[in-house]
């Protein structure tokens, strides 16, 4: 790992349902529809797989699909969170045709060797 704070980890693409306490500190992106707002603190994402709550100042509109950078903090009450970086309107994305692209992606050899 770099020492250059101007270097940071990828962020690894992720189903919310994925996420635990133990993803603390990870970088991640998640796709998913805004489900619910809180004021100006951050909003509620959902996916297939289940839901998680997002920090940032400027929440997006409901019922928008976007993708959210950030990093995994976990709450007071010990739920995960996620801090958002980026955050990406992706409602225009063909989602039927986004996760075929991504089962072909995930399926096919990484050409790293060990």
């Amino acid at each position: 790992m770099s020492t250059d704070p101007f270097i940071r980890t990828p962020a690894i693409y992720t189903d919310i349902g994925d996420i635990s306490s133990e993803s603390a500190g990870q970088r991640v992106r998640v796709m998913g529809f805004v489900v619910d707002t809180q004021n100006q603190t951050g909003f509620t994402l959902s996916d297939d797989t289940g839901r998680i709550s997002v920090v940032t100042e400027e929440p997006p509109k409901l019922q928008t699909f976007v993708r959210t950078f950030g990093t995994i903090t976990i709450s007071q009450e010990g739920q995960p969170l996620l801090r958002a970086e980026i955050i990406q309107d992706l409602t225009t994305l063909d989602k039927q045709l986004f996760k075929r692209v991504l089962k072909i992606v995930q399926a096919a050899p990484s050409g790293r060797s060990s």
